[in-house]
């Protein structure tokens, strides 16, 4: 069972984006820039957000596996600022995402890298920001070789866009439950009346 502070992440993108350098950043605060990425890699790591414990799994997959999907609770949506088809797929694993999880809410943040190559810049930071309205979810800049605070507040702002819908989907339950109790309440009440 899912506690409060254990947080589920997937971080997707076209191949060739940097997933595994932000990840390795995240967690080491080192920026390798050779992967094996012939397959998938599950990461534990316990980290403290806003004075809260939190122990977070995240998956770097070489394919956007069905159960990975489903697994998940979060998802990072990684582009590469100097290639245009990576930020097009963005919208196909949306696309993806959606299909799959079709009747659970969507937790995801689109992450710009490779920021560091500015010179070779295709993907405005403008085009980029109406994507991520058309999708409705956050969007970050960030470079996995520049400073790690960037690759911290994007994986951290992940983390509270998951801790928030948990707390949304929590109150819609319990106000499901009690708009319930209020039926059974009303048919409690017809049926002492009706005697």
């Amino acid at each position: 069972s899912t506690t409060t502070n254990h947080i589920r992440l997937m971080v997707v993108g076209q191949e060739g984006v940097g997933k595994s350098a932000l990840i390795v950043k995240y967690l080491t605060g080192r920026f390798i820039s050779e992967y094996q990425s012939d397959f998938d890699w599950k990461y534990s790591y316990q980290t403290n957000i806003e004075g809260e414990q939190v122990h977070m799994e995240i998956i770097d997959s070489l394919t956007i596996d069905d159960t990975h999907i489903v697994w998940a609770e979060g998802f990072m949506m990684v582009y590469d600022v100097t290639n245009q088809d990576s930020l097009l797929k963005i919208e196909q694993i949306k696309e993806r995402l959606d299909s799959v999880r079709s009747t659970k809410i969507l937790t995801m943040i689109m992450v710009a890298n490779k920021t560091d190559m500015e010179h070779c810049r295709t993907v405005s930071r403008e085009q980029a920001d109406a994507l991520a309205a058309r999708l409705s979810c956050g969007h970050v800049e960030c470079s996995a070789c520049g400073p790690e605070a960037e690759v911290r507040f994007a994986f951290d702002e992940l983390c509270r866009e998951v801790a928030l819908a948990r707390q949304q989907s929590a109150k819609k339950r319990e106000r499901r439950r009690s708009s319930l109790s209020q039926v059974r309440q009303g048919l409690k009440m017809l049926v002492q009346t009706g005697k």
